[in-house]
């Protein structure tokens, strides 16, 4: 959310997150919760969360898909961006693996960074060439970006401040 001095904005994210339930002792916020395997009373009942899920409705089926307070989360993001929806993802490579799965198809090509985290070079070379999609690496300073685009190029994929070694990409040039 852009630096706003609207006060709305701030109201908006103090009183965000409040419970939907109405009565006296409610919590402030959502509680924090943690939680990895969901249990059902039957089969049927999972199935049944499961189909919930794979459309428009949020059903508990396993904690790595999501639980209230992540819930709570998204929909706190998604109203202060305007937004649809909100993915939350349980690490940055999750998400940057979600995005290559997202924008690149078989026979496209990326340009990464020469100074991307360790695993994102690790999921070029496994992913990416499993799914027949081609990459290249760029200096951090972009220098030879221009010589290294392809007509099949869908991506330039940079990380700021590189990985360990801090590499500042020059984004304005690289748009």
């Amino acid at each position: 959310m852009p630096h706003s001095k609207d006060p709305r904005a701030h109201t908006a994210l103090s009183q965000r997150g409040r419970s939907a339930s109405s009565g006296p002792g409610l919590a402030v916020n959502p509680p924090v919760v943690r939680l990895s395997t969901v249990v059902f009373d039957s089969l049927e009942s999972l199935r049944e969360a499961e189909v919930r899920t794979a459309g428009p409705e949020r059903s508990l089926t396993y904690g790595a898909n999501g639980n209230p307070t992540a819930f709570a989360l998204q929909d706190l993001i998604s109203e202060l961006e305007g937004a649809h929806g909100t993915f939350l993802y349980p690490t940055g490579l999750a998400a940057v693996a979600q995005m290559f799965q997202s924008f690149l198809r078989p026979g496209d090509h990326v340009l990464l960074t020469e100074s991307v985290y360790g695993p994102v070079r690790r999921l070029a070379n496994t992913m990416l060439k499993a799914f027949d999609i081609q990459f290249d690496f760029y200096a951090a300073d972009g220098s030879d970006v221009e010589s290294l685009i392809k007509t099949n190029t869908r991506m330039i994929y940079a990380e700021v401040p590189g990985s360990l070694t801090f590499d500042m990409c020059d984004l304005p040039a690289l748009a």
